[in-house]
């Protein structure tokens, strides 16, 4: 299938977006490019990497597989993750971050009914800027494609910037990568810094190395022992969370308080999207059947999430025979009681996870427990189901695992296919089936 180089939906914005990239990217060409300290090809040389990473905190999560390939590429250079505060906990403790920097974008904020402002952008882009102004970085990588980013970075003395141009402007960029369409998103993140690597090899030719098509970088990205030049499997390129001791201390001593009888299971209901909630009646017939299953249950989430983590988890703290149970469980509400590091150790500790699509799902995804993942319409596996290896994604008509995406008999649900399918279609049936296959 031929892609659009943007991945913007509205026609009216692509096309001004390829109106102004084409006028831009001429006027640019001829009269800044020139201008520019560095050069067309990144140096093999490099001393500090900024990594733009303004995001979720799933898809900056979903981005350290590509942390490790820098760090293995660069393997001297100070590297610094520019992060939203909400997802600093998910690199706090990698040994391939030498910084983390707080940067809390203006289009990243919500509004009190949830909505992503729209207002700020200015100033964002302005506070950006000075963030590469007073912190020198030789190169900057953009993981999202983000047209703010790119802004921020052209105008800042950043000798070198590297990324997608999806959104436009990428010819402000010192190197637009090729963009990966149909892959996941860890393979789109890798595809940067391995192109960048391919990009600073010396060329036999005389001038610089061309950039990569996508092709050839994603080649590079699933190199490896097992299966060279092949797309990686999860096992290739694990996400990478460490967790602490601290951490891990603090959720053992407070499982042993609980004293919970049988395997234990971490529900988590909330998602940062309304379409992406499963229904409470739902949660409540699923956790009734993992109780009746000999379970225990513990229901997870943020501070901002306890109401709906009360409302899943109060028709279960009465006794079990008020529920109409035969085997007595325990189900205990968590909500802001965890951070990222304390949620991934607490995952870690226990039998089995159920999330949707969410940040904790990817979180799971990065530790030894089965998880099992409910996506809908609003949610597409192929680019951002949990990278594991003992998951599986759960849709209103299919249970597939991230090992079927490499598999040519396999009819995968993206986007398009699950258009027409809500959460609401998920059955409590399917949920228990696909856990049954993990465990």
């Amino acid at each position: 299938m031929n892609h659009s180089k943007y991945v913007l939906v509205n026609p009216t914005k692509k096309a001004l977006v390829q109106t102004v990239d084409a006028v831009g990217g001429l006027i640019y060409g001829i009269l800044i490019r020139p201008l520019t300290s560095g050069g067309s090809a990144p140096s093999k040389q490099t001393n500090s990497i900024g990594c733009l990473l303004l995001d979720h905190i799933g898809d900056v999560l979903m981005a350290t597989p590509a942390l490790a390939y820098l760090r293995k590429t660069y393997p001297d250079a100070k590297i610094t993750a520019i992060v939203g505060p909400w997802a600093r906990g998910v690199l706090d403790g990698n040994p391939d971050v030498d910084e983390i920097i707080e940067f809390t974008a203006p289009w990243f904020e919500r509004d009190p009914d949830g909505a992503l402002r729209t207002s700020g952008r200015q100033a964002g882009i302005q506070g950006l800027r000075e963030l590469f102004r007073t912190t020198w970085f030789d190169m900057v990588i953009d993981f999202r494609g983000d047209l703010r980013h790119i802004i921020a970075m052209a105008r800042s003395p950043v000798p070198f910037t590297v990324g997608y141009g999806i959104t436009g402007g990428g010819f402000m960029l010192s190197m637009e990568v090729p963009y990966p369409y149909g892959h996941h998103t860890v393979v789109k993140h890798l595809g940067l810094p391995v192109a960048i690597a391919l990009a600073a090899e010396p060329s036999a030719e005389s001038g610089p190395r061309p950039v990569p098509t996508a092709d050839t970088y994603l080649g590079g990205v699933g190199a490896s022992a097992i299966r060279p030049g092949e797309l990686p499997m999860p096992a290739d390129r694990p996400l990478v969370m460490p967790i602490s001791s601290a951490s891990r201390d603090s959720i053992r001593s407070r499982l042993e308080a609980l004293s919970l009888p049988g395997a234990v299971a971490v529900v988590h209901p909330g998602a940062g999207r309304s379409d992406r909630i499963w229904q409470i009646e739902k949660w409540h017939g699923l956790i009734k059947r993992l109780l009746s299953n000999g379970y225990s249950v513990l229901v997870s989430g943020s501070m901002a999430e306890t109401e709906l983590v009360e409302a899943v988890s109060s028709p279960f703290t009465t006794t079990s025979e008020d529920v109409g149970l035969d085997v007595p469980g325990q189900v205990v509400a968590m909500a802001g009681k965890t951070s990222l590091n304390e949620l991934a150790a607490l995952i870690d500790e226990c039998d089995l996870y159920i999330g949707g699509d969410t940040g904790p799902t990817h979180i799971a995804a990065s530790t030894a427990t089965p998880v099992v993942a409910l996506y809908g319409e609003s949610s597409d596996p192929i680019a951002w189901g949990p990278w594991g290896s003992n998951e599986r994604v759960v849709t209103p008509h299919a249970v597939t695992s991230q090992a079927d995406h490499f598999r040519d008999d396999v009819a995968l649900d993206g986007t398009d296919a699950l258009q027409g399918h809500p959460m609401e279609g998920i059955e409590v049936n399917s949920v228990i089936a696909a856990a049954r296959e993990l465990i």
